[in-house]
């Protein structure tokens, strides 16, 4: 019983390793760069070079995958909030979740 269970948590582990480079790899082929998306059109280049920072994208694809992966363990599933601090007035327009919308439409 004991080798099943390791077995199982062994497949398990290689499972999210394997969806995890694969999502990520698939987020790196969506066009544009999300910090322009969530900043605008209008942002300056400093502005979007600041968020691209904070948010670790100015670091190659591996070690931002390698940083995420070596967060699983401890449960840092990414760092920050795309949100931070930030009141819900000083959010950007459109960044209310998809389903606040949905529920004002029953």
């Amino acid at each position: 019983m004991l080798r099943y269970i390791v077995q199982r948590l062994v497949v398990f582990a290689i499972t999210l390793l394997g969806v995890a480079v694969v999502v990520s790899a698939l987020l790196r082929l969506v066009p544009g760069d999300p910090a322009v998306v969530f900043l605008g059109e209008n942002a300056t280049p400093q502005a979007v070079a600041e968020l691209r920072r904070s948010l670790g994208l100015d670091v190659p694809w591996p070690a931002q995958l390698l940083r995420y992966l070596s967060g699983i363990p401890t449960g840092t599933w990414g760092g920050r909030s795309s949100s931070g601090n930030r009141s819900r007035s000083s959010s950007p327009k459109g960044s209310r979740p998809l389903w606040s919308s949905l529920s004002r439409r029953s």
